[in-house]
């Protein structure tokens, strides 16, 4: 289903579907759960500290901003503290949204697009004011959940 929808996405690209619609779609289709439905069910799970849970659960924090953020997050608690943006598919496709293993790596790639997530990146827009990553090197990261001095809660 996700390859079919990914697939028109591809072949027409101003149909208005991005890739963090597709992965709405998705979830809405998938887990019979809209995105703020989804986005309480990841925080409740995953989530331990109730400042970074109501920042998460926020209407303006994107649904890539959210699964880069549990996806690190998980990461972070198995002990590793460096990790890639593959290594962020890989913990969103095996932990959060395995319906999502049957895209290839560059597909999931261009919809959850983890180097716009970061406190720095060349646009602060694209991560919606709610960054929760610091890169480190080229294409490494720490997890730095929600960066308190960005936010307006």
């Amino acid at each position: 289903m996700i390859l079919k929808t990914y697939s028109v996405f591809k072949m027409n690209a101003r149909g208005g579907k991005t890739g963090n619609r597709i992965i709405e779609h998705h979830i809405e289709d998938t887990y019979k759960m809209n995105v703020d439905e989804f986005s309480w069910f990841l925080a409740t799970k995953f989530i331990n500290d109730p400042h970074q849970r109501k920042i998460f659960l926020k209407k303006g924090v994107w649904l890539k901003v959210k699964l880069n953020y549990i996806g690190a997050l998980i990461l972070t608690q198995g002990g590793k503290e460096i990790f890639t943006p593959k290594d962020i598919r890989d913990v969103i496709r095996e932990h959060i949204l395995p319906s999502l293993r049957e895209l290839s790596d560059n597909q999931l790639s261009g919809m959850l697009l983890t180097q716009d997530v970061h406190l720095n990146p060349p646009d602060p827009t694209w991560h919606n004011g709610y960054p929760c990553l610091q890169k480190v090197d080229h294409a490494k990261y720490k997890f730095v959940g929600f960066h308190y001095k960005s936010q307006a809660i």
